[in-house]
């Protein structure tokens, strides 16, 4: 599938993010942290990438909630805390100027 992809070797991080299973979505967001490290001069998954990822899950998980069906919360309050810690650092990093070395692990 090409979501918004031109290239052979190009991959989206949205799509990587929404179409991937949460265990493997879970630890490509706890990855990143390294990655930003290895790369400190821009971004790997753009912040419009995961506010609207955030944004997803926040609204599938307030249906679920309301749903008189045992579906569990555990695995998207992760998710969303995820999403949110990165928003938290990319603001840190790109808005403040913060090393990334001195933010955290």
């Amino acid at each position: 599938m090409k979501f918004r992809c031109t290239g052979e070797n190009e991959f989206n991080p949205l799509a990587s993010l929404i179409f991937n299973t949460e265990g493997g979505t879970i630890r490509q967001l706890l990855a990143f942290p390294g990655e930003l490290k290895d790369a400190s001069n821009e971004s790997s998954v753009p912040v419009s990438d995961i506010t609207i990822y955030l944004i997803v899950w926040y609204g599938l998980t307030i249906v679920t909630y309301g749903v008189w069906v045992p579906a569990g919360l555990f695995l998207p309050g992760i998710l969303i805390g995820c999403s949110v810690g990165i928003l938290y650092m990319d603001i840190l990093v790109y808005g403040f100027g913060a090393d990334i070395n001195q933010i955290g692990g």
